[in-house]
């Protein structure tokens, strides 16, 4: 089981791994279950600018989901 917290109220605690992102411009919260029998999480995920300050938590991933994941908040 994976708790996540990035600040500001923005957390999530799911059976498998998980990730959060807060930014702190808009002061949007964005979290994601990973694995197997994670939830389908179909919101949006923000656009980001490269530059743009944020607080981040990730537990129980791969460097490729973790990777993958944060790319989908630049492209």
């Amino acid at each position: 089981m994976g708790t996540c917290n990035a600040g500001h109220g923005c957390s999530i605690t799911c059976s498998g791994g998980c990730g959060c992102v807060y930014s702190h411009s808009s002061g949007k919260c964005t979290c994601k279950c990973f694995g197997k029998k994670a939830p389908d999480t179909s919101d949006e995920i923000p656009k980001l600018r490269p530059d743009e300050l944020v607080d981040i938590s990730m537990t129980e991933i791969t460097i490729r989901e973790a990777i993958d994941h944060l790319q989908k908040f630049i492209d």
